[in-house]
């Protein structure tokens, strides 16, 4: 039949097209994202779902749907593009988000949240007295997310860099979709 040799070389293919085009595995490094993603844990993600087009004949194809409220995304950090980080999409293209006393308002309505942790129990107030890691912590003022563009926060609102200290993911930015943990 087929020889070792070429048994290898299939194999191999099949797996770098996999890792390439469909999925990715990512390991969590720090506490962002606990409860829903501790530290530690390996976590899959749909490549494929988000893909962008290199050919014009894939645009009817490519991409399958844009990321939507709640889903978890892997994406590029903005500032440093080779940087990976993992948050949830908490506003889309149109919507305007509040937050107030860290609860957050999307579209004047108050989120139910049941997968957030807080580990400080202080609230701080938006003042240019305090630190910038603090300052928009709890209180951020309202924002549009404009067209192509999305809006993210960590799980654990408390110790996430995200969307409210250096704005919002370009849509180009966004790399895959987390769909579930190994371990």
């Amino acid at each position: 039949m087929w020889s070792d040799k070429t048994l290898i070389f299939l194999y191999l293919n099949v797996a770098i097209f996999i890792r390439t085009y469909l999925i990715e595995t990512y390991k969590i490094s720090d506490k962002s994202m606990e409860p829903s993603l501790p530290v530690g844990s390996v976590v899959v993600a749909n490549k494929f779902i988000f893909s962008k087009y290199l050919f014009d004949w894939e645009k009817n194809l490519l991409p399958i749907r844009e990321p939507k409220r709640g889903e978890i995304i892997a994406f590029r950090y903005p500032d440093k593009p080779d940087n990976l980080f993992i948050k949830r999409v908490i506003a889309i293209p149109g919507d305007k988000v509040v937050i107030k006393s860290k609860s957050v308002y999307l579209n004047g309505k108050k989120l139910n949240e049941n997968y957030v942790q807080f580990e400080d129990s202080r609230v701080y107030p938006n003042s240019f007295l305090l630190e910038e890691k603090f300052r928009y912590r709890d209180h951020m003022p309202s924002v549009e997310v404009t067209n192509n563009y999305y809006f993210v926060l960590g799980d654990n609102r408390d110790l996430s860099y995200d969307s409210r200290f250096w704005g919002l993911v370009a849509k180009n930015f966004v790399k895959s979709k987390i769909i579930f943990q190994l371990f």
